[in-house]
């Protein structure tokens, strides 16, 4: 990033967070297991691959990223908040409170351990994810506007 693209630097915390997330990863003699690709121009084929999405937030208004991971049919661990509990349900998901590391680690484990139990909740959660579908969401927005028309009084142009 030049100085004159009218971008600002990123903060000095998050130009840091890639080498200490890289360090952390070295640190625990992990670097053979744990891919740290950066960014990725075609996130959904990852995704479909992935063996688990992880996400552990503190709070989320619509978690996308939740729901790319459920039409992908990828295992999900995710943190016991109502956005995640809006979409999803402990059988199609495993959910830990949030920052409880250790429970994080005791999903992580049987969602990569137990791969059969982890399909079967990846496929439901891919089930549930239809109703988020856009054509679904379209006929809705459709039906919404139907009702509202039909119940416009005589005369009214709007």
């Amino acid at each position: 990033m030049g100085q004159d693209s009218g971008e600002r630097p990123a903060p000095a915390r998050q130009r840091q967070g890639a080498p200490y997330v890289e360090a952390l990863v070295a640190q625990h003699g992990l670097t053979d297991r744990v891919l740290l690709a950066g960014y990725a121009p075609n996130v959904w084929a990852s995704m479909k691959g992935a063996a688990v999405t992880v996400s552990l937030s503190l709070f989320e208004g619509c978690p996308n990223t939740v729901l790319e991971a459920m039409a992908c049919g990828s295992p999900l661990v995710l943190s016991d908040i109502p956005a995640h509990r809006e979409l999803l349900d402990d059988q199609s998901a495993l959910f830990v409170a949030p920052r409880d590391a250790d429970a994080a680690a005791r999903a992580l484990e049987e969602t990569l351990c137990r791969r059969e139990a982890s399909a079967r909740r990846a496929s439901l959660a891919a089930s549930l994810a239809e109703r988020y579908a856009l054509p679904r969401i379209a006929q809705q927005y459709v039906n919404v506007y139907d009702c509202v028309t039909m119940h416009r009084p005589s005369g009214s142009s709007r």
